[in-house]
Formats: structure tokens, sequence, C-alpha cells
């Protein structure tokens, strides 16, 4: 078969399919393991915040349903006026809350009152209002322990102290700053939605406490229907949102309408929460240039394989074209580009170092009056009786054997044996099937005349001098009456 001229683009280029497709499953792979992790943290993130929900909900009910709890003492308290500010919190860092049992584990509290002056005034009215609410801040405490996530719980009331733990949330509260809570967006969106969780930020009450990148989740207090503050929690969306190392990107927490349009937001995911009025969406920032940079870390081994892979598998296919191109072009100088039979050069190769059985025979056929078949009927006959005969003989002839064009109409017939007479009669055969069904291909057929040399092959095997022995046996065949072999 005659390889193709441009074979060796084919070779570069044609493996660099598998290879895209490696790739494109490598890709698919990629991208599969990050879509699992993505969605993985999407859930915990949910359901970290349905927790969130569920502790507001409890602290809310709490406020709401025991604000006639027992009066706590001013005197269990640390009380003091910092920067025009009133700052309350208990004088023990360690507790055990009152009407627990003597085996009850002690709760470590952290939480702060703040207010006007006024309420370090232990017999003013409003300072025994608050220090009613106090008897919730142990409570308060602990809901702000439980998960690292929550990182402040407050209650604001309407007289406008503030109740949070950790103490440390409060406590660089300036008197500026604690008039100006009740403008801030949870305060009004909370008293607005009575039934739901406010959810405001990143960042509202946050802001009040100088922090970044923090979620409000607020709900209005309500006692006998009457609005009397918020219970707030402080989420950092930073802790919210697990690290997805090693992957490039990271997930984002927005509102609808601060979600991107640019393309970056991938598998861009809307929060439901109970309870919430939440009105935000998660996202994985994609970043093209860094995903390829985390792709090819990822993937480096397997890239590496790849490439070699791609490297030895065009090496070897390049060295196998130039084999079959060389064997290509070598065949095709050792045989007759009309008939596939051997010309004369493959023939003198094929009987070089060729083992001889007893006998061996070189036989010259001619087509007889082949110049008449030309002129009556055309070359292109001509050439299909040529075509005709090459294919006869080799039909005829044994795998040991060979038959050679050697010009024109002139074919050399190779044969070897341990019987003469087998190889005349071989030789008799070759002849008879070829004039039998010559009609096929030219009206009235056509007849071969040959001159056959037989010699026993331990005297030597020296083809010329054959050669010139049957072509003088053919030259007498054709001049004395055509249509037989000269032997």
């Amino acid at each position: 078969m005659q390889p193709k001229k441009n074979y060796k683009k084919i070779v570069i280029f044609g493996p660099l399919i598998l290879v895209f497709a490696i790739l494109s499953m490598m890709v698919y792979s990629y991208l599969m393991v990050l879509n699992q992790q993505i969605t993985s943290e999407y859930r915990n993130v949910n359901a970290m915040l349905q927790r969130a929900g569920k502790i507001l909900v409890a602290l809310d009910y709490g406020f709401s349903s025991y604000y006639e709890s027992t009066l706590t003492e001013a005197t269990d308290f640390n009380i003091e006026v910092v920067n025009g500010v009133c700052q309350l919190s208990p004088k023990e860092s360690l507790m055990i809350t009152k009407n627990l049992a003597h085996s009850s584990p002690p709760i470590n509290i952290s939480y702060m009152m703040i207010g006007d002056e006024k309420y370090c005034n232990a017999s003013s009215d409003v300072t025994e209002l608050a220090l009613r609410k106090v008897t919730l801040a142990p409570i308060i405490s602990f809901l702000h322990d439980l998960d690292d996530y929550v990182i402040g719980v407050h209650y604001l009331d309407e007289h406008g102290f503030i109740i949070s733990s950790p103490k440390e949330a409060i406590q660089g509260i300036t008197q500026e700053q604690l008039k100006t809570v009740r403008l801030r967006n949870f305060w009004q969106e909370a008293s607005q939605n009575p039934d739901v969780i406010s959810v405001i930020g990143p960042s509202a009450f946050s802001e009040v406490l100088m922090q970044r990148n923090n979620m409000t989740l607020a709900m209005p207090v309500f006692e006998n229907a009457v609005f009397k503050g918020v219970v707030v929690l402080d989420v950092s969306v930073d802790k919210l949102i697990g690290d997805l190392s090693p992957v490039a990107g990271k997930i984002r927490l927005v509102r609808t309408e601060s979600l991107p349009t640019d393309g970056s937001a991938y598998l861009p995911h809307k929060l439901e929460v109970s309870y919430t009025n939440m009105d935000h969406y998660l996202y994985y920032h994609w970043d093209w240039r860094a995903e390829i940079t985390q792709f090819v870390d990822d993937m480096s081994m397997s890239l590496a394989v790849v490439l070699l892979s791609y490297l030895v598998t065009v090496i070897g296919v390049l060295h196998l074209g130039t084999r079959v191109e060389k064997s290509y072009y070598a065949d095709l100088a050792s045989h007759d580009p009309m008939t596939g039979v051997l010309n004369r050069r493959g023939m003198e190769e094929f009987l070089r170092g060729k083992y001889h059985q007893q006998y061996l025979s070189i036989a010259i056929l001619d087509i007889d009056n082949f110049k008449s078949i030309n002129d009556t009927y055309g070359h292109d006959v001509g050439d299909d009786v040529i075509c005709y005969l090459g294919e006869q003989i080799e039909k005829s002839i044994r795998n040991t054997d060979a038959v050679a064009r050697f010009g024109g109409e002139e074919f050399v017939v190779y044969l070897t044996g341990d019987d003469s007479d087998v190889l005349k009669k071989i030789m008799l055969r070759v002849k008879d099937a070829i004039t039998s069904q010559s009609s096929k291909v030219v009206e009235n057929g056509f007849t071969v005349s040959g001159g056959v040399e037989i010699i026993q092959s331990d005297k030597g095997c020296d083809f010329d001098k054959l050669f010139k022995i049957a072509d003088e046996k053919l030259y007498q065949a054709k001049t004395t009456g055509k249509d037989k072999l000269v032997f």
C-alpha cells in the first residue's frame, strides 16, 4: 500500500486527538471533584445557618417568655462608667448558674451589658429592668460558645441598653455609637418583620464593632405583643465558609443584587434557611488563570505521563512509518508498477542467495503478435493483455517460484524442484492457463511462445547465462511457428 504523502503530519497530529480526549477526561474529573467540594461546602454553610437561625429563635423565645425573671443583685457585677457609657460585667469569670443541680458543669461566662450612665445607678427603675434581663446573659454567653462562626450574640433593648457576649464585642463602644444603634438596618429590619429572622449584611451591627465580612441575623422580641427589643447573632462569613484548599478559588456569600454577572460566579446557589428572609447567594469565584494553574499543579504527574506517552507514540509511529515508507519504495523499486510482479531488479534480488532444489528452471514467455493486438485494439487493451498474462502466471506457479516482467510483453519465470519433468509440466500448465482464457481479454484470444532452460542446481545458477539460453530458445519458438515452448 502506498504511504500517504502527509503521513508525518498524521503521525504528529493524530495522537493529539487521543491526548485531547485524555485531557478532556482529566478536566472533567477535575471539575467533578471541584463540584463535589463546592456542593458539600454549600450544604455545610446552609446547615450552619439553619443552626444559627434555631439558636436565634431559641434566644428570642427566652427573652419573650421570661421577662419577669428574678432580679439579679447589682452587687454581683462590676459596674463602671467608661467614656460616658455604663459597663456592667459579672465579677467572676467562671460561675455556676443558680437553680442548677449540684452535678451541673460550670459555664464559662463572658458577657457585658452597656447603656447610658443612668444604668450605673443601682436605684434607677431602668437599672432594675436591665438587671432582670441580665439573668439571661449566661445563656447568651453559652450560645456564643456553641459554634466558632457565631462571633457575637446580642440583646438590644428598646430602652437603649445592650447585653452582648463576648464582652469584648461591645467593650469599646462609645456613647455616640451607642446612640446610633437603633438607627442601624438590623434594628429597622427586625422591627418591621416580626415573624421572620432578618438577615443583614455581610456587615451590619458588625460595623459598630469595626468588624468586616460578617453577617447579622436579627429577630424582634415581643412581650405581650409589644415590641421590646432585638436579639442579634453576628456570624463570621470567613469562619462560616470553610477552606476549600487546595482548590484555586474561594466560595463567597453575597446578596442577590451583588451576584457577579461577568462569568466569575461559578455554581451559584441561593441560600434557603428556615425562619429567615434571606436573599443571599453562595458562589465559587472562578478565575481562569488560577484554575489552570491549579489544574496543572494537581495533574502534574498525569500530564507528564500524557506528554511522555504522546512523545513515545509519535516517535514509535514515525519509526514504523519510516520503515513502511522504506519498504514501500524498496518494493516499488523491485516490482513492475503495471502488473505488480517482479521486475528485472526484483528477480535478481530474489535469486540472490536463493536455496534451489535439485533442479531449477528459467523460462521466458512472450506474447505472440503483440504489436498486432496494439494496432487492432489499442494500447489500453494491450495493457490489459499484459496484466492478464502476469496474473495468470502468478496463479499457476507455486510460492517457491517467481515471475518477473522484463519489459514490454516479456515475462521471466523461475521454477525449482526435484524432478525436471515436473518443471516441464508446470510450464505447460502455465501456457495452457494463459491461452485457454485469453479470449476474455481480447477477441479471438492470443497465444504465447517461450524458451525454457532447466539445469541441475549443483552446476551453479548464473542468471545471465541461463537467461541468454532461454532467450535463444524463445527466438527458436518464435521462428518455428510460435504458440509453443522450447525446452
